[in-house]
């Protein structure tokens, strides 16, 4: 147990060293809103603001995105119009809330499928590196693609649009040679995979996800890609190498605080790994880690996935009441959760 405290003391170095970055990035943000000369500036900063808050507070995300959808229609700037929708989808949907996410996806989707989109092209370097309007138009195309995955994830039945989004993502990554677009939807390929239990496929991916993150500015979810490694070890049962990959991917999440959310994945995961060895001390620690970060950030998902392992630890170390306990409040929000998925 000790050399469990020891290596996680470690990990929240870059969490400390990071945390009053991303406060003083925010401040500054602030500020510069306060004092913003114009609408355009105003909308860029609400946009970077929006990002700031996506993956830990969605209701105050959801407020600046929504500012800048209004200032992007006042301002008749359809790629940050799209952008916006987008935003706001991403929100709602992590928010259990789609039908709201679905609504604003197709609006994100129509507005970029049209090539005058990208007429009034101001600020397009903002759209996943993009080295023109048009581009950018298509970027963020690959994006609403790649994120309606995942929204499809969600849903009943519907493995094949996911497949089909993802493909459609991969394709226009590689049309623009993106590797932004590329490594998150091999990515969520390599996922998509993994869930059918097609390992060797979602090994592939996984990799060629990890090569175009080599090969990219964008560094944020690069955690993300040891964590479906770890996932995928564990699977195979190779334990040692999943606990290598999973220390990583929380190392890689904890110097980037806005990845905290894949941090606590990250850390359950690992905990999930230390059950298959039956280091039962070591699971319950990175088990109620993970469970502090998805009440933290309220990620509904990942309380279930807590309650139900530390039902499992508890079980194995044979204190059944607390085991039953938690077992039945991850199984009843399970339910509650299931409730919500569309069809």
């Amino acid at each position: 147990m000790k050399s469990v405290l020891k290596i996680f003391v470690l990990f929240l170095f870059p969490v400390f060293a990071t945390a009053q970055d991303e406060k003083n990035y925010e401040d500054s943000l602030l500020s510069a809103l306060k004092n913003a000369a114009n609408d355009t500036i105003r909308m860029d900063i609400n946009r970077k603001l929006g990002f700031y808050h996506q993956d830990s507070d969605r209701d105050t995300a959801l407020v600046y995105h929504q500012v800048q959808l209004a200032l992007a229609e006042k301002l008749k700037l359809k790629l940050w119009e799209a952008d916006a929708c987008q935003q706001i989808a991403y929100c709602y949907s992590n928010k259990f809330r789609l039908s709201e996410a679905y609504e604003n996806y197709m609006k994100a989707l129509r507005i970029a499928e049209d090539p005058a989109s990208a007429a009034n092209g101001w600020g397009y370097s903002n759209f996943s590196y993009s080295k023109n309007p048009d581009e950018a138009r298509q970027s963020i195309m690959g994006i609403i693609h790649f994120e309606l995955a995942g929204f499809y994830s969600r849903t009943r039945d519907n493995k094949n649009k996911a497949f089909s989004h993802l493909s459609t993502a991969i394709e226009i990554g590689e049309r623009l040679k993106n590797p932004k677009i590329l490594s998150l939807a091999s990515r969520e390929m390599g996922v998509y995979y993994l869930n059918l239990n097609k390992t060797d496929s979602a090994f592939v991916y996984f990799q060629k996800a990890l090569l175009y993150y080599k090969n990219s500015p964008y560094q944020k979810n690069l955690g993300n890609v040891y964590l479906q490694l770890g996932r995928y070890y564990i699977i195979k049962g190779n334990y040692d190498s999943a606990k290598y990959h999973l220390h990583n991917a929380i190392y890689e999440n904890a110097a980037n605080a806005a990845t905290l959310l894949g941090m606590g994945v990250a850390q359950r995961s690992l905990g999930a790994a230390f059950i298959e060895t039956s280091q039962l001390d070591s699971a319950l620690v990175y088990t109620l880690l993970g469970q502090k970060i998805a009440y933290s950030v309220n990620d509904l998902p990942g309380k279930v996935v807590s309650f139900l392992q530390l039902g499992t630890i508890y079980k194995l170390k044979k204190e059944y009441p607390i085991a039953y306990y938690y077992l039945e409040k991850g199984k009843n929000l399970g339910d509650s959760l299931n409730n919500n998925y569309v069809d």
